[in-house]
């Protein structure tokens, strides 16, 4: 439901008049309300399913209006599995995302791949340097 629906909703064109701009907005808060992330994999389907879901999303990123990116974004982070790697593609958008002219875009963009990087002990960032490194780590190192 989630691969066919999500899309529709990020591919959503900019209302002008503030009715059809309030019932987006709603939609959107309703899925960030009740959305949980747990349990949503529990076999090769769902994780082909997530995968594909993914990536539709991130493709959207790439063409959409600041309306639709943000929605998208949105979605994407509520879709991050801690059982799930990101796939190649997605990883590759947000990754040119973090030099989008907006920087609420590339805020989210950086959350998200520390996030998923750390998940799978790919990442251990140094605060005091700022230095950020992918290779593998253990938790304790970090």
């Amino acid at each position: 439901m989630k691969e066919k629906l999500w899309p529709l909703i990020a591919r959503m064109p900019h209302a002008n008049k503030q009715s059809t701009s309030n019932l987006y907005r709603n939609i959107c808060k309703k899925i960030k309300k009740n959305f949980v992330t747990e349990s949503i994999i529990h076999s090769q389907t769902d994780v082909q399913s997530y995968n594909n879901l993914m990536e539709t999303l991130s493709r959207l990123l790439e063409n959409g209006t600041w309306t639709q990116q943000k929605i998208t974004m949105t979605l994407l982070c509520l879709l991050l599995q801690k059982n799930v790697s990101i796939p190649l593609s997605c990883v590759k958008t947000l990754v040119d995302f973090l030099v989008h002219e907006n920087i609420k875009l590339r805020k989210v963009c950086s959350r998200i791949l520390i996030y998923s990087f750390d998940l799978f002990g790919l990442v251990c960032y140094n605060r005091c340097c700022g230095i950020m490194s992918f290779t593998k780590t253990s938790s304790n190192s970090c």
